[in-house]
């Protein structure tokens, strides 16, 4: 009965550091997302998605650094669901419009 208690207590004492660990790494994630929908062009073409990433993620790092690593956590897994949104619309996008085509140019200057 003693050894299942302290097994308990290490066990339940080991489970309190994670929390910052675990919103932690969802604010990586969310950041990383987030950096590869502007990389696809979220910012002119998925503008709500993006902001609103943008801006959870701000709330999740503010909140890390009030310790509430729960609401972090929450507000990063918002940013990353944004994030990927803003990606794939801004990819759809990109997909949908025209090529520039650029005018051909003449091979040699004409001479006066």
């Amino acid at each position: 009965m003693n050894a299942a208690r302290w097994f308990f207590l290490l066990a339940s004492l080991g489970s309190f550091g994670c929390g910052p660990i675990v919103s932690g790494v969802e604010i990586v994630n969310a950041n990383v997302a987030l950096s590869a929908a502007e990389t696809a062009g979220a910012k002119r073409t998925a503008i709500y998605e993006y902001t609103a990433a943008r801006e959870y993620l701000q709330k999740a790092r503010e909140e890390h650094g009030y310790s509430d690593f729960w609401a972090s956590r929450v507000y990063a897994e918002r940013a990353l669901d944004y994030a990927l949104k803003a990606r794939k619309k801004a990819e759809a996008a990109a997909q949908t419009e025209q090529p520039v085509v650029m005018p051909e140019q003449p091979s040699a200057v004409p001479t006066p």
